[in-house]
């Protein structure tokens, strides 16, 4: 199960880096899906199921509790996008567009963080 958190860990990296790196572009793409069933049930999915690997995988990591947080937050996260809904999570993504350079590449930032640590936490 650690393997496929630093998988996970690996994706959200990789992804966090092309925010940070090419923010337009990745926000182009996400502009292009905002309010389509691919984008819904993709969030909604590959947040409970990262909620859930998280879970799984909690005990056998250096430190459980925070992957059992992170998990819970995810699967969370996952449920509060399924109850709002195609066209509200699709008004999301096309707001997110709106934002500043400058956050866009924060929020990478952010998400490389989330990924280095997932790598970090899965890694034995």
């Amino acid at each position: 199960m650690s393997v496929l958190v630093i998988v996970l860990g690996i994706v959200i990296f990789l992804l966090g880096l092309a925010v940070l790196i090419q923010p337009n572009r990745v926000m182009a793409i996400l502009d292009e899906y905002a309010g389509t069933q691919l984008l819904f049930f993709t969030s909604v999915i590959g947040r409970v199921f990262l909620g859930l690997v998280l879970l799984l995988a909690a005990f056998e990591s250096r430190f459980p509790g925070v992957l059992q947080v992170l998990g819970v937050i995810a699967i969370i996260l996952g449920t509060a996008t399924a109850l709002m809904g195609r066209e509200r999570v699709g008004k999301i993504a096309k707001r997110v567009d709106d934002f500043p350079i400058l956050l866009k590449r924060i929020i990478g930032a952010f998400w490389v963080f989330i990924g280095g640590l997932l790598i970090w936490l899965g890694w034995r």
